[in-house]
């Protein structure tokens, strides 16, 4: 199981894959909740999905230079990109967890 991972992660094109369905899937799910049940978001939700967004692209950018051996370099920054998007995602996350148990007001009127 160690080897199957390790493989796994070692995989540019696999770690590309991977960042493109998850961040895409995630968007998609977003977008259902909110256009087939009806689940309207604040604008908070709203910019929580921007970094989603972002990695979307990255993923597929890399993706796509994951598949040239030159490549590679591109595809490593895409990646690291990714990360640094999924961070301010998580940082913003955060701050909505915070809004949304009254442990701080938002800056946003909108979002209580």
């Amino acid at each position: 199981m160690k080897q199957i991972l390790k493989n796994t992660l070692s995989n540019p094109v696999y770690v590309s894959g991977g960042i493109f369905l998850l961040s895409g899937g995630a968007l998609v799910f977003a977008l259902v909740m909110q256009h087939v049940f009806g689940l309207q978001p604040c604008e908070l939700c709203l910019w929580q999905r921007v970094p989603f967004v972002v990695s979307t692209i990255l993923g597929f950018i890399a993706l796509i230079t994951a598949i040239n051996p030159e490549r590679l370099k591109i595809t490593a920054f895409a990646v690291f990109l990714s990360g640094l998007s999924f961070l301010a995602g998580g940082v913003i996350a955060a701050y909505h967890t915070g809004v949304e148990q009254h442990w701080w007001r938002s800056f946003l009127e909108g979002c209580k």
